[in-house]
């Protein structure tokens, strides 16, 4: 027999607490908002360290603007603070297929 994963080891834990927070008994509908809830505070944890400038834990404009300028300096290879089609990354997978013409594709239009 094999030892639980630390992720089972993990969700145990959380359920051995679940169940008598909730009088003992767990429905379905308790269940899935926990899981829920902890999928979006993964979410929100991946995206603050991805754009918290000052890594103080929180999200602000100016570092939404900070890596906004960071990803437009970095598109824009001949700084001429114009990004082209030409510059864009090239692969599937990477971004929608822009057409040149204002469309990239989400909408069915190309």
């Amino acid at each position: 027999m094999t030892a639980p994963s630390p992720s089972t080891d993990a969700m145990n834990a959380r359920l051995k607490k679940m169940v008598p927070d909730n009088g003992g008994k767990l429905t379905v509908a308790q269940l899935a908002d926990a899981l829920e809830k902890a999928r979006f505070e993964q979410m929100a944890r991946r995206i603050i360290a991805r754009y918290d400038t000052k890594g103080d834990g929180t999200l602000t404009a100016d570092d939404i603007a900070s890596r906004q300028k960071k990803v437009f300096a970095m598109l824009d290879r001949d700084n001429d603070g114009k990004i082209e089609k030409n510059e864009l990354p090239k692969g599937p997978g990477r971004h929608r297929q822009w057409d040149g013409e204002g469309n990239d594709g989400a909408d069915g239009m190309q």
